[in-house]
């Protein structure tokens, strides 16, 4: 059933149906992590550029959160392309 997630990580047990949302949201955050400079490079007004600049600084945060999480569960940082935010970024 994983299989069909577009996972390796099996839905086995609480810990990886817990891991595997915390790991997909680390994806995100790092794909926007990437993306949010170059929206505000290309925003049309300074408040606009603000705005992306601020998002910025929030999804760093959250990204320490996520990591933080998977060092408490005792879980490595890697993770598969969340689809959804790459989705969203083309």
């Amino acid at each position: 059933f994983y299989r069909l997630l577009g996972t390796e990580l099996p839905l086995d047990n609480l810990e990886n149906l817990l891991v595997l949302p915390l790991r997909d949201l680390l994806s995100a955050e790092d794909q926007l992590l990437e993306a949010l400079p170059k929206l505000a490079e290309a925003a049309s007004t300074p408040d606009l550029k603000r705005l992306f600049l601020n998002h910025l600084e929030e999804t760093r945060i959250q990204k320490s959160r996520l990591h933080e999480c998977l060092r408490l569960l005792h879980q490595d940082d890697s993770y598969e392309t969340c689809a959804a935010m790459q989705g969203l970024i083309e």
